[in-house]
């Protein structure tokens, strides 16, 4: 997860340098591996067309606290997600987990619990004030288009949007713990956000008699 934005200093952005997060131009690029196993902050830096500075962003393994350090071989790269089968305002950041750019189609994206890949969903970027560079970056790379950033704009968001499941589309899978007591989605389309919660859809308090498990 995204914790803060800053700009123009130079000896962090340059140790952990975003050259491309578009995946088919990792190589061609020569894009870094880097290693933040271990680390309560993470820092890329990356440069848009016609900036004056570097910019850098830190990222954090989960939620808005410092406390939760990314695990043990934690080492890949920075690119672009988009399932081929959602809209495209359904992208995000992932972190892929490989040792070289040759490895990367074989990698698994970093996860930060069974149920949840570690992600910076495009909607949080386009409504987080200080992240407004890494947009610009998306859209000089081709990877988001600018109709999509503007419709995003204009949902009424807020912070609902930070956590809980993002379902883009109707027959979009996804992956519950059964016996949880509360399923939120968040249902988002290119002209709405909403808010659906579920409560105990699956639960049963008698564990004697509990029908579901796993997920």
């Amino acid at each position: 997860m995204l914790i803060s934005f800053k700009a123009d200093v130079k000896r962090h952005w340059e140790s952990r340098a975003i050259l491309t997060l578009d995946p088919a131009k990792l190589v061609s690029k020569q894009q870094p591996i880097y290693d933040i196993s271990n680390l309560k902050d993470a820092w890329f830096g990356f440069r848009t067309i016609g900036g004056t500075s570097g910019s850098r962003v830190r990222f954090t393994a989960l939620g808005h606290t410092r406390d939760q350090p990314f695990p043990s071989n934690t080492r890949g790269v920075l690119y672009y997600y988009l399932d081929p089968n959602l809209p495209p305002i359904s992208g995000g950041l992932r972190f892929r987990l490989c040792d070289s750019l040759e490895g990367f189609d074989k990698g698994k994206d970093l996860r930060i619990s069974p149920l949840r890949y570690w992600s910076v969903p495009l909607l949080r970027m386009v409504h987080t004030d200080g992240l407004q560079g890494l947009v610009r970056y998306l859209l000089e790379e081709g990877l988001v288009q600018k109709g999509s950033v503007l419709d995003l704009k204009k949902l009424q968001a807020n912070d609902h949007f930070r956590d809980g499941r993002h379902l883009y589309h109707l027959c979009q899978p996804f992956l519950v713990d059964l016996e949880m007591t509360a399923l939120t989605f968040r249902l988002i389309t290119r002209t709405s956000f909403s808010m659906v919660k579920f409560r105990s859809p699956f639960f049963n308090s008698n564990k004697n008699h509990s029908p579901y498990s796993g997920r």
